[in-house]
């Protein structure tokens, strides 16, 4: 061999060693791992963007019949989608740079230097994958704070209230908003009549076995002699009247007490149980309802019996053994409220021995599904616009009478304070629940020569509310000051 090719053939060699393919090697373990960090996330972010999550975080698929509400700015998942896509997107903007191009500029920088210094290349390699998967979390934290409701969330000083448009308020830090001084407003009867409307449709409809026998009709498609074949099938689905039957309500709430009354305009007889029934509620129930005083004196009398109480550890399983055993044999049970009222294993036994001949609910489960007797609904009770627009327009009423007023209406921590003004102007002051606290505000509004014109203070468990119309220097100074008393969380001055 020559030497002019032998000093071609190692600049060739040297070439090769100093080439960027030859560098790929030392990186590619790397690249691949930190690649995986940003890819995944990326998939995951595009199909969580077609998905709906509910306040417990169960994903919905959207399908393909929600598509189009996608790009629809009035539609719940237009914002949903275009939130989490944009999230996705960000990671994306973070990710692929650090996770694919930097360890390719890496890897030039590192074969220009004739893979001299390699193994602190290599460490270098770990440094822009470990921002890439601190960047993705941060930015899916953002994604799960968003998607989990307030839980998760950090409040600022200036949030003063928290409404929402519905009951449950299992996805809000009750406790941490107390500490913080928000409010937390939910909405109680707003959706009751669209609950009380699909409780009597149901109970109708379970009683004339409307679910089986409108699926059995759906099998009679192609059937030559349907005519007959409807006459003769009807007999298995015969049911009963509601007229003259009776009806045990638990719970005469808002949506409890519309049910009792409808039932007694259908020609029902009704008797109701609730030991916690508000003053409102007794005004707004029929006289015809029957009250009980006792659960055990009213399930003997009923034939058919609705749920209409909170799901509270001491409400857990209200329907269970003992109770079913005290029903009439037959008994239809209706559960419209929360699917952990009735327990489900003694329900089904019931059902077995004939003692309950039928279960219409709202809360669906894998126990339940299929079996005879039975009719789920997809939790369709509140599912109305007028329901919604209801709620919406209740929440709305009661954060704006708190931000201009100081007055709180169905809070579920702080206590009910509803008082019309007095003139002056209005101090509304959430503190602790503790002895001494009014001394120590009139002491300061004695101290700034104020004139109380009316006062008024509540307590709900460990929290209080005080408000007062005051005439006189009502300023930031005495705002201070009373911001200053140890129990004290937030003062405003309205």
């Amino acid at each position: 061999m020559s030497k002019t090719s032998t000093i071609g053939s190692a600049a060739s060699s040297m070439k090769r060693k100093n080439s960027i393919w030859h560098a790929l090697p030392y990186i590619a373990p790397h690249f691949i791992i930190f690649a995986v960090f940003g890819i995944i996330p990326i998939i995951f972010g595009i199909g969580l963007a077609f998905t709906r999550w509910n306040m417990v975080g169960a994903p919905k698929f959207v399908g393909l019949q929600n598509f189009a509400k996608i790009f629809d700015p009035s539609t719940y998942f237009y914002s949903i989608f275009w939130r989490d896509l944009g999230h996705t997107l960000l990671f994306v903007l973070v990710s692929v740079p650090l996770t694919i191009i930097v360890p390719l500029l890496l890897a030039v920088a590192l074969s220009k230097k004739g893979l001299k210094g390699a193994g602190l290349f290599q460490a270098i390699f770990y440094i822009p994958g470990l921002i890439s998967i601190a960047a993705g979390a941060l930015v899916w934290r953002m994604v799960f704070n968003s998607q989990f409701g307030l839980l998760n969330t950090t409040f600022h000083d200036n949030l003063l209230a928290i409404a929402r448009a519905g009951a449950g308020v299992n996805n809000i830090p009750l406790d941490r908003c107390s500490e913080q001084g928000i409010v937390v407003f939910n909405t109680p009867g707003a959706n009751a009549n669209a609950v009380a409307e699909l409780v009597i449709g149901m109970l109708i409809a379970g009683s004339r076995n409307v679910a089986a026998a409108a699926q059995w009709c759906q099998g009679l498609t192609g059937d030559p002699a349907m005519a007959k074949t409807v006459e003769k099938g009807k007999k298995q689905f015969v049911g009963n009247e509601i007229k003259g039957k009776t009806l045990g309500v638990i719970g005469l709430g808002a949506i409890g007490s519309r049910v009792a009354n409808c039932a007694i305009e259908l020609g029902m007889e009704v008797y109701g149980y609730d030991p916690y029934i508000s003053i409102d509620a007794a005004w707004n129930l029929s006289s015809q309802v029957h009250h009980c005083v006792n659960l055990n004196d009213m399930l003997p009398l009923c034939d058919y019996i609705t749920i209409h109480v909170p799901y509270l550890p001491t409400t857990k399983d209200t329907i269970n053994t003992q109770t079913l055993t005290l029903c009439k044999d037959g008994v239809k049970i209706l559960n419209y409220a929360r699917g952990e009222l009735v327990n489900t294993e003694a329900l089904l036994e019931a059902m077995e021995t004939g003692k309950v001949s039928g279960y219409m609910t709202d809360f669906p489960s894998e126990a339940i599904l299929g079996k005879p007797g039975i009719v789920c609904t997809p939790h369709l009770g509140a599912s109305t616009p007028e329901a919604e627009d209801n709620c919406a327009v209740m929440a709305a009423l009661e954060i704006s009478d708190y931000l201009k007023n100081g007055n709180i209406t169905h809070s579920v921590n702080m206590p009910e304070v509803n008082q019309p003004r007095a003139g002056g102007k209005r101090i509304c002051i959430i503190h602790k629940n503790e002895p001494g606290m009014i001394s120590q505000i009139t002491a300061l509004t004695t101290e700034a020569g104020l004139n109380i014109e009316n006062m008024v203070n509540k307590s709900k468990k460990n929290m209080a509310y005080t408000m007062l119309d005051a005439t006189g220097a009502v300023d930031k100074k005495l705002a201070e000051k009373l911001a200053a008393i140890p129990a004290v969380i937030r003062v405003r001055i309205l």
